[in-house]
């Protein structure tokens, strides 16, 4: 939640200096390319330097490929149902925006190269609300829907940051589940969002 809490703080100090600078003090587009390039080879660097990995991936069980699965189809299928009660956003917006599975840093930056910052910002916020959500909501979940439920609400950050939560409140026996899901949601956000942002105009 710190992390979350110092994102949404960088993000206000943006605003407000883009609101107060005539000009900017540098190149937006490079920068953008820039931090997106090195996002992506963290994310690559950290994925190939866990050891741990090749013995996950030797412990794969139905249940772990088929959550990640779960996962996706039911927050596009949420999306969908959702964009017709959102004024000034298409389906594909919406389905676009919640592609991040709560891994904010890297689909704010997509989306917003693609579509300008107003869309890049609404990717991040609902991003980062997922993340929120689950911590807080993580609770009830596991109570009323059972241990899957905050894997699902966590999307790509149950690997790491709403980890610690989701072991608490489902249960140990839920950890390589939620790591192994949080990784495969990691991996394939580059590449649903960049799949989506194709065919916007």
């Amino acid at each position: 939640m710190k992390d979350s809490l110092i994102l949404i703080i960088l993000f206000s100090i943006g605003i407000v200096l883009g609101m107060n600078l005539s000009e900017h003090l540098f190149d937006l587009n490079a920068t953008v390319v820039c931090v997106l390039s090195f996002t992506l080879f963290t994310v690559g660097y950290e994925a190939g330097s866990n050891r741990h990995n090749t013995e996950m991936i030797g412990e794969i069980n139905s249940q772990v490929v088929l959550v990640p699965l779960s996962i996706i189809i039911g927050t596009f299928m949420s999306a969908v149902v959702v964009a017709p009660f959102l004024a000034g956003l298409t389906t594909l917006d919406v389905v676009t925006l919640v592609a991040g599975f709560g891994y904010y840093s890297i689909s704010g930056v997509l989306v917003g190269s693609k579509l300008g910052s107003y869309m890049g910002s609404l990717a991040l916020l609902v991003n980062v609300f997922r993340e929120l959500l689950t911590v807080i909501l993580a609770p009830l979940f596991s109570r009323y829907l059972g241990g899957l439920s905050p894997i699902a609400a966590g999307g790509a950050t149950s690997m790491d940051v709403t980890l610690p939560i989701i072991t608490k409140y489902s249960g140990k026996e839920y950890t390589l589940t939620a790591i192994m899901s949080g990784f495969v949601l990691t991996i394939l956000v580059p590449l649903m969002l960049s799949f989506l942002l194709h065919f916007h105009a």
